[in-house]
């Protein structure tokens, strides 16, 4: 081989080598951004739920001082009814669907308040 024939195949390993490692810089570039995406959305959820942690602690303390304004108008009592929750739930991922049973569980428990109907109107009759 002559000298020029080895420069052009050095130059020509050089170029294949530059363009590899473009490639790895962009597959590198998709996989951070994909990470900072899901990085995002946690962060987003962090806040959303320190948020509802906030309003939560403020309710339980207006609820605490006894500052309750009593209900105007018409009390209607209703049922909270989710239907075909299972499919709900199945059609989200694992973590998704555990959080939201979370969230769902600590809103039946802390937020909903069981009563008999009549002991409930009873009370409600006592704040008039």
């Amino acid at each position: 081989m002559s000298a020029d024939q080895l420069a052009a195949q050095a130059a020509e390993q050089l170029r294949i080598h530059e363009i590899a490692g473009r490639r790895l810089d962009a597959a590198k570039h998709q996989q951070d951004a994909a990470l900072q995406e899901k990085l995002a959305l946690r962060l987003k959820k962090k806040e959303q739920n320190a948020q509802i942690l906030k309003e939560d602690l403020e309710k339980s303390e207006l609820l605490a001082s006894g500052k309750r304004e009593p209900p105007t108008g018409v009390v209607t009592f209703c049922f909270m009814c989710i239907k075909n929750l299972a499919d709900i739930l199945d059609q989200m991922e694992e973590e998704t669907a555990l959080k939201f049973l979370e969230v769902f569980h600590d809103i039946i428990i802390n937020e909903t308040k069981f009563y008999n109907i009549y002991v409930a109107k009873e009370e409600l009759h006592d704040l008039f």
